[in-house]
């Protein structure tokens, strides 16, 4: 059975989920890495504040 899917990681720049920083993606074909992504995202006012132990 092939094994074919789209890992998703989101991160946030603190504890609210309305604080989007970054998001990258891996394509998985047949078992095999075939794409990446990775952007950074500017979190929108006022969730745009960086908790450091995050």
């Amino acid at each position: 059975m092939p094994l074919n899917f789209t890992a998703i990681d989101f991160e946030t720049a603190n504890g609210s989920s309305a604080s989007p920083c970054a998001v990258g993606l891996v394509k998985i074909a047949e078992g095999k890495v075939v794409d990446t992504f990775s952007t950074l995202i500017q979190p929108p006012y006022p969730h745009d504040w960086f908790a450091t132990g995050n």
